[in-house]
């Protein structure tokens, strides 16, 4: 439901309501709807991981709630093992800034009450610096170029995907999902980042780092491997 704009409903929606429905929500996203779900007698499952931990033990609350068995937590021991590898994978490499540019016409970057600073912090990245409590801290490009990182990942298409069909609801002039690399380095406001001198700016799409399930790990593995 998050997906197809639950934000934008109207207040006395309707459902037809099932003992065994169940709404996963980020309350900081769609806190509005979720009264209404309450008072529709909606169950819901307030999902917001900041960590790795607790995205494994929302993933264990989550097949608790669906009754996935024992199949589920396998799976999830899985994801922790291959995370702990990762880690151990990351920590002899030289300590490096790493920034997150996300968005289009507004940009911002993760904050440290955000999976993708959790994500990021876990693999020994330096980030941009923000307060705790702040999930995503808007900046500009200038913001980008004094705090000069040596890798930038920015929202876009992954080289080799095909370009993404408009998204329901969407009426974003430049999408920032269909933003190619090359046009990060044409950002003359750049011209002089690490990141940009060394041919370290990647654009990622959001199954990577903006999903909080097992395809968090997958850009994990695949930052690592850069």
């Amino acid at each position: 439901l998050a997906g197809i704009g639950l934000r934008g409903m109207r207040p006395n929606f309707e459902f037809t309501i099932n003992p065994r429905t169940l709404v996963l929500i980020d309350s900081r996203l769609q806190g509005g709807c979720a009264k209404e779900l309450k008072r529709a007698g909606i169950r819901i499952f307030d999902f917001f991981p900041f960590t790795l931990d607790d995205l494994f033990s929302g993933m264990e609350e989550i097949s608790c709630i669906t009754g996935a068995g024992d199949a589920a937590r396998q799976l999830i021991e899985d994801l922790r093992t291959k995370a702990k590898n990762l880690s151990a994978e990351a920590k002899p490499l030289p300590p490096r800034k790493l920034m997150f540019v996300m968005g289009g016409e507004a940009l911002s970057t993760p904050g440290p009450a955000s999976m993708q600073y959790g994500a990021f912090s876990y693999l020994g990245f330096e980030l941009y610096p923000g307060a705790c409590h702040i999930s995503y801290t808007p900046i500009t490009w200038d913001d980008v170029a004094c705090f000069d990182p040596e890798i930038l990942l920015v929202c876009g298409r992954f080289p080799g995907d095909e370009e993404r069909k408009r998204c329901h609801g969407c009426h974003m002039k430049n999408r920032p999902c269909t933003r190619d690399v090359e046009s990060v380095y044409q950002n003359s406001d750049l011209s002089g980042v690490s990141a940009l001198q060394k041919r370290h700016v990647f654009t990622v799409p959001c199954r990577f780092f903006c999903r909080p399930g097992p395809r968090l790990l997958e850009g994990m593995e695949w930052l690592v491997g850069l």
